[in-house]
């Protein structure tokens, strides 16, 4: 599109906003259009944050000369190093360790942290000269963070600063305000979604060039040397939900998409890798990279086919393909972009660089990583963390003490955890890997693990079977709260500030298998708490909408009366298959009553209802709402959990249409759906007894 199309369109909605009298965004339109003077005063910028006297969670006492940790953030304090105080002075040289989650050691924190090692292995060098490591890194630590901490740490004095993040960038939308909103629309406009994209990863690098330069700016003054530390991604175990294309392009686009989808997984699971990629090269034309379901296809494909280069590629870009979803939660990553600005400024600056990609690859023989280094998305193993922290080390001494030393005779003084630490870090990789959405198979992995290093550990997984399986806060479980005083602080405090809250299938299952290989059942006992305080037939009804019962991760959660993840007026279907689940006793059959209608106001097409995968009942649909009955024969149901699905039909895909609503949306500041939705769901229930009375739950 020509930039006298774009304006004609933008002086288009002008017109007609001055038509509808909308003056509320009119002033912004002038603006963005150039139809006013932008060079007046801008509004004054926030003051900066106060920098003497505070250090993060740390408040300097006058009398002592010491930061101390300040009281009046008692609930901040988990998020950092796990120290009470910090002199303002020290006789020995000091590095700065400023980071993220990674950099805080999650999972093994505070047993076991990055900075400990790595004032070990420069201890293991200098000896009584070696400096101190400060650190400074703090979980869910935002670019905003990272900018606070490095200018109120300077009152440390340091000799040098250590930066590892990179991790939370891409998933930060806070760069994007309102007057944002007519850009983003714009390149939706010029370009689909793609356009968008580029908006987004244009608008973040800005942000991420303006941060490296504060932070180059006021090191420089003190001649600090700097060195960044490029996080790794977990590219072989990792996998995002699947998805499926965004809307795109013109009238058949996604139809076509779909079909090509089909025929990939179809050839693919009949093992003909070039099949199945000339079907996903189709459809990467179509999305342009920006679907990670295409991506993770072909890189099946390369993989099958042997081409490891070609396979790291494509999952580095379903890896990246996130930052256009603003409709579900992802895990923090490091993506391409970043990686290569870091790198770029960093060399502009003259900071060194130490890129966990080739420490990985080096020490292992794979470009690609996976459980040996990770424990999920990114937080390392012991095994990452003692290469990260030795390459790390390896810089420090190279720029602050000219000394020049191989990794290997750096890892000889790294230690390694604790057999309970690493025990607790494996039981806790295993709890997040199955929150955010992991196979069985790894999800196992890490459970096994734990149970290696300490027996001990299978305890605790029926604790938190217990603790799952009851709708109440954590430390409203008497038996839970008594024994996890005696735990670690990184298996109490994670469990303890566990907001996700669902029946847990998944995790409770490998739990319940990890036990079984050491000769406990746990599987009776989870079987026995699932009936108890789940059953249908014991609860008179259950709410299938609630959470609960039928999200399995993160990134699935949708809170129909609110939350923290979701927020939507009914039940969104973005995949043609919906699943829930209900626990039952045998014997008897159950009804289902369902209030539900069709994503595009089309009528003519039906929805299924499918028990554990059998087919159940047909269901008309039409553009309105409309309650069924739906009666499941006991044939049908087994004890314990039952898996209920809603399959639906393939709804009009009118990308054009779509992509205009969708900038509308931006326009507006409302949540933008860029991707198609399969079916609406207003309330969906399963009942103990079949009665006959009709309840209509559809809005007026």
């Amino acid at each position: 599109m020509s930039s006298n199309d774009a304006m004609k369109q933008l002086s288009d909605e002008i017109a007609a906003q001055v038509y509808r009298e909308q003056r509320g965004d009119f002033a912004r339109l002038l603006s963005f259009a150039n139809l006013v003077d932008r060079s007046s005063p801008a509004p004054a910028a926030k003051a900066q944050p106060e920098t003497q006297g505070q250090i993060g969670v740390w408040k300097l006492d006058p009398a002592s000369q010491t930061f101390v940790r300040d009281v009046a953030v008692t609930a901040d304090w988990a998020y950092w190093a796990q120290v009470q105080s910090i002199a303002a002075k020290s006789a020995r040289p000091r590095v700065l360790f400023i980071g993220e989650s990674v950099a805080r050691g999650m999972f093994y924190d505070p047993g076991y942290t990055p900075a400990q090692v790595l004032e070990q292995v420069l201890a293991g060098q200098l000896g009584a000269a070696a400096p101190e490591v400060i650190d400074l890194a703090r979980t869910n630590a935002s670019m905003a963070t990272l900018r606070r901490i490095a200018t109120q740490a300077e009152q440390l004095e340091p000799g040098q600063v250590v930066v590892f993040a990179g991790n939370n960038w891409a998933g930060n939308r806070s760069y994007l305000g309102e007057e944002r909103a007519y850009a983003l629309a714009a390149s939706l406009r010029e370009s689909g979604i793609n356009g968008l994209r580029q908006r987004l990863e244009s608008i973040l690098s800005a942000e991420i060039e303006t941060l490296m330069d504060d932070l180059a700016a006021l090191y420089v003054q003190r001649q600090v040397p700097v060195c960044w530390v490029l996080p790794e991604f977990n590219l072989e175990d990792w996998r995002d939900p699947k998805v499926y294309a965004h809307w795109l392009g013109g009238q058949d686009a996604n139809d076509s998409w779909l079909a090509l989808l089909d025929t990939a997984e179809t050839l693919l699971a009949k093992g003909d890798h070039a099949g199945a990629r000339e079907a996903a090269e189709a459809m990467l034309a179509l999305d342009k990279g920006d679907c990670a379901t295409t991506a993770y296809l072909l890189a099946a494909c390369a993989e099958g086919l042997g081409q490891p280069d070609a396979r790291r590629r494509y999952l580095e870009m379903a890896r990246d393909a996130s930052i256009v979803d603003f409709t579900r939660s992802y895990s923090p990553r490091i993506t391409a972009l970043i990686r290569q600005l870091i790198a770029r400024k960093a060399a502009q600056h003259g900071h060194r660089v130490v890129d966990l990609h080739e420490v990985f690859q080096a020490a292992t023989g794979s470009a690609i990583a996976g459980k040996e280094i990770f424990l999920d998305y990114c937080h390392m193993t012991s095994k990452g963390i003692r290469l990260a922290m030795a390459a790390v080390g390896r810089e420090v001494l190279q720029q602050s003490f000219a000394k020049s030393v191989p990794q290997e005779a750096l890892l000889a003084h790294a230690t390694w955890p604790s057999d309970a630490d690493e025990a607790d870090a494996h039981l806790l990789a295993a709890i997040h890997n199955a929150h955010w959405g992991q196979v069985y198979e790894v999800v196992l992995h890490y459970c096994r693990r734990a149970a290696e290093k300490s027996p001990a550990i299978l305890e605790l997984m029926g604790i938190i079977v217990e603790i799952q399986n009851e709708r109440l806060p954590v430390w409203m479980n008497a038996r839970a709260t008594e024994l996890l005083e005696t735990v670690s602080p990184q298996i109490k405090r994670y469990l303890f500030s566990m907001e996700f809250k669902c029946l847990d299938r998944l995790l409770l299952d490998a739990f319940a298998a990890c036990c079984a290989e050491h000769g406990i059942d746990l599987a009776s006992r989870l079987s026995t708490l699932r009936l108890e305080g789940h059953c249908v037939a014991k609860l008179g009804s259950v709410d299938l909408l609630d959470p609960y019962y039928h999200s399995t991760s993160f990134s699935n959660q949708q809170f129909i009366d609110g939350g923290v993840n979701q927020h939507n007026d009914f039940f969104k279907a973005y995949e043609p298959v919906s699943h829930f689940c209900f626990i039952s006793d045998e014997g008897q059959g159950r009804l289902l009553r369902i209030t539900l209608k069709s994503s595009d106001g089309a009528s003519g097409g039906h929805a299924e209802i499918r028990i554990n995968g059998q087919p159940c009942q047909r269901l008309p649909l039409t553009g309105q709402w409309q309650t069924h009955d739906v009666s499941v024969s006991a044939a049908l149901l087994k004890k314990g959990v039952n898996d209920v699905s809603v399959a639906w039909p393939k709804p009009q895909l009118n990308g054009t249409v779509e992509l205009a609503r969708i900038g509308r949306d931006i326009r507006q500041h409302a949540m933008a759906e860029i991707y198609p939705v399969f079916g609406h769901i207003y309330a969906f229930e399963a009942r103990a007894v079949a009665d006959s009375r009709k309840t209509d739950y559809a809005p007026a």
